[in-house]
């Protein structure tokens, strides 16, 4: 069978942790098909093992994910029994035929979502953009919880459709810091140019992972549930970086359906 290998550490650095037994997880995968995840933990490295039946690269993020829920079932184990914080990250994948890769949180279509500053931009005017925002962000810990909860599912990703759901609520109590929640979804709708089914859907499918439920929920929906909480993000922050009194112009953020 093929074998996948990642490799990755336990954080912080200077706490070395090892286990004594190792973590397997026998899983029946519709494409991969049956496999097996064993992982080991020594002085805080981190080897991953993963047989499988069927590999083709596309099935990386998919894998991924499983590993990561692997691994964390033992660090988060032994933070709950110490009560130290730990934080496993993987950092690099072997594929069967040998090619190693290195592992890389990114999403280059969200990172396209953001217009309100060009994190990239080298020039004064770029630079003074990403001033503003980020003092902007840092004088507020009310969007920058809402930001810190966006951004984290880029790293866990089972995380994302109640942290979309929970962005959404704290950026509509964040506009509209009133207790009639009816009136504050249409005040952000408003101050934004979104219609109401557009942020329902995100929060209709992620009403039961946020009320406890790991009921599956499939790749496209949790990617489209992202994308559509990334865009009114960005758009908040516009309505901000605008003084927050007018509603974004409509001939430069068209009305999301």
């Amino acid at each position: 069978m093929p074998i996948v290998r990642f490799q990755g550490k336990v954080l912080p650095a200077h706490i070395l942790i090892s286990a004594k037994y190792p973590a397997r997880k026998r899983i029946g995968h519709p494409q991969m098909g049956d496999m097996t995840i064993e992982c080991q933990v020594k002085d805080s490295q981190i080897e991953i093992w993963c047989n499988v039946q069927n590999w083709q690269h596309d099935y990386l993020a998919i894998l991924n994910m499983d590993v990561t829920n692997v691994i964390r079932s033992y660090t988060d184990l032994y933070s709950f029994g110490s009560g130290l914080g730990l934080l496993a990250f993987l950092e690099t994948v072997t594929f069967p035929d040998g090619a190693i890769e290195p592992l890389t949180s990114i999403s280059e279509e969200l990172g396209s979502e953001c217009t309100a500053y060009n994190v990239f931009g080298t020039s004064a005017e770029e630079t003074e953009e990403q001033y503003r925002v980020c003092t902007m962000i840092a004088n507020d810990h009310e969007l920058t919880y809402a930001m810190s909860d966006l951004v984290l599912p880029l790293l866990f990703p089972t995380l994302a459709p109640s942290h979309c759901r929970r962005v959404l609520n704290s950026l509509r109590k964040y506009l509209y810091p009133h207790p009639n929640d009816r009136e504050g979804w249409k005040f952000l709708q408003k101050a934004i140019n979104v219609d109401g089914s557009y942020i329902r859907w995100v929060r209709d499918n992620a009403h039961e992972p946020t009320h406890g439920s790991r009921s599956y929920i499939d790749a496209p929906t949790v990617k489209e549930m992202m994308k559509r909480t990334w865009i009114v993000m960005n758009r908040v922050i516009e309505f901000k970086k605008r003084g927050g009194v007018h509603s974004l112009p409509a001939d430069e953020f068209f009305m999301l359906p």
